[in-house]
């Protein structure tokens, strides 16, 4: 009878190792989500109140600074607004209309999907790098300009920081790859072990 107890409190342990992780990650998802559909829905707005891209590329870079002061998530999936603008097309080009409604519960403004290329193609000319992080747009503008420049030394030095950059990253996207293969495993043995509980706890409950 002591043995079944301490069973099923590891049960419940278990149950709360696993489950938890999931709700947190259920609701960043549910955040990261609206604030995607506010920004396109603003994105919508400006575009209707403004009738030259030109002038739209900082009223969406405001909006994408806004929205990521109340939806953090959005800055950690999303670096930019220029990012944010891809995702839009790529819904555009790939959901039908009642699916677009269902994810974003506006309706999919297909008429303007030329604008918002012009308004990224524009973003993307005054801000190449925007996708990337801080230190590696600056290694890029540097190369850039050591180019521009034909300076061939600073050319080369820049080169090798970026190598060095590109050693980092693959490293990083190793351990990353690592540590989701061990996540995966101890979610697949705790969903077993989870079932195998609750049985013995039905078993318990039946034979009591």
């Amino acid at each position: 009878m002591e043995s079944m107890k301490h069973l099923t409190f590891a049960m419940y342990g278990l149950i709360f190792v696993f489950y938890v992780p999931l709700l947190f990650w259920v609701q960043k998802r549910k955040l990261e989500r609206r604030g995607q559909k506010y920004f396109f829905k603003g994105v919508v707005s400006i575009l209707e109140a403004c009738i030259d891209d030109e002038g739209c590329v900082p009223q969406i870079n405001l909006l994408y600074k806004r929205l990521s002061e109340h939806y953090s998530t959005i800055t950690k999936s999303y670096r930019s607004s220029v990012e944010l603008l891809e995702e839009l097309i790529v819904h555009l080009d790939t959901l039908d209309e009642k699916q677009f409604e269902l994810k974003f519960d506006i309706s999919p403004p297909k008429e303007k999907r030329q604008r918002i290329v012009n308004v990224h193609g524009l973003m993307k000319t005054k801000n190449p790098y925007s996708s990337l992080s801080s230190k590696e747009a600056n290694l890029l503008m540097v190369l850039t300009g050591a180019i521009e420049n034909k300076n061939a030394e600073l050319g080369n030095n820049t080169v090798s920081q970026v190598a060095d950059e590109f050693e980092i990253l693959e490293s990083n996207l190793r351990k990353q790859t690592k540590n989701n293969t061990v996540s995966f495993l101890i979610s697949v043995v705790s969903v077993i072990l989870t079932v195998f509980f609750g049985v013995v706890s039905f078993i318990q409950f039946l034979s009591s």
